[in-house]
């Protein structure tokens, strides 16, 4: 039961890495004089060093309680329960 816990955590990290991605390749916009994004255009296409993100406060809210949740998310990875230590053991 424990292990299932442990896997499901994994399976959520990875959801919300999918949404962080998708949240980027979405709103990804021209960067114009001094790296200033502007928003709604997108004309260099895959260009990683003249294209950015387009962050409003929203964003930047929605930034803040994903790094509220991976930070908890890496607390729990960080060691694994007392209990498990020995199954984890044989897993390696």
């Amino acid at each position: 039961m424990a292990l299932t816990r442990f896997a499901a955590g994994h399976a959520q990290v990875a959801l919300l890495t999918l949404a962080w991605g998708g949240a980027l390749l979405l709103g990804r916009c021209d960067l114009g004089p001094g790296g200033r994004a502007v928003p709604r255009t997108l004309t260099r296409g895959a260009d990683l060093l003249t294209t950015g993100v387009t962050a409003d406060a929203d964003v930047r809210g929605g930034a803040a309680a994903m790094l509220a949740s991976l930070a908890l998310f890496a607390s729990v990875q960080a060691r694994p329960p007392a209990r498990l230590e020995g199954l984890t053991a044989h897993i390696d």
